[in-house]
């Protein structure tokens, strides 16, 4: 049981993942620094999508990751 965590009813979660990527993985803030720097290293290997998956292609998605991906 998680505690202290809080969503208004109108919140949802949605994933979308590419094809090939690692399997989803939650990280509620209480791994170790170890497990802490390895879920950011899944997380780096997770290929640029083709297209944004809800906009398609000329979506924000790309552009957006491509951007995030250079500023670490």
């Amino acid at each position: 049981m998680i505690v202290g965590l809080k969503s208004s009813d109108d919140y949802e979660y949605v994933g979308l993942y590419p094809e090939g990527s690692p399997h989803w993985d939650n990280n509620f803030c209480k791994a170790d620094e170890q497990e802490t720097k390895l879920k950011a290293s899944n997380a780096r290997a997770v290929p640029l999508p083709e297209s944004d998956p809800i906009f398609g292609i000329g979506g924000p998605l790309v552009d957006i990751w491509r951007r995030a991906s250079h500023s670490n």
